[in-house]
């Protein structure tokens, strides 16, 4: 079901552009100069701020990602626990003559 706010009925002019009204733009959060995503599904069209839609893409990505790793500093961290023991390694078979 469908959760109706707002309903206008809109004429396209001559070469098919609409003008949505300003309480319309109002209503949606629209400002001059906005970015936004078109989305055509069958006979509907949905249009929603570009800048928004980023953030969430952003944000849901990072989520995918979240625990995974602890970035530059954990990756130097292990390298440098992997060097030392290598360094260990080394001197232990070289003390022994190896």
């Amino acid at each position: 079901m469908y959760h109706v706010v707002m309903r206008v009925t809109l004429k396209t002019d001559k070469r098919g552009r609409v003008t949505l009204p300003p309480d319309v733009r109002a209503a949606a959060g629209f400002t001059p100069h906005m970015d936004l995503v078109v989305e055509v599904d069958d006979n509907t069209v949905t249009l929603r701020d570009a800048a928004a839609e980023r953030k969430q893409t952003l944000k849901a990505a990072r989520g995918q990602f979240a625990g995974v790793g602890g970035g530059t500093t954990e990756l130097f961290a292990n390298r440098r626990a992997e060097f030392v023991k290598e360094e260990a390694e080394r001197r232990g078979r070289s003390a022994h003559g190896s």
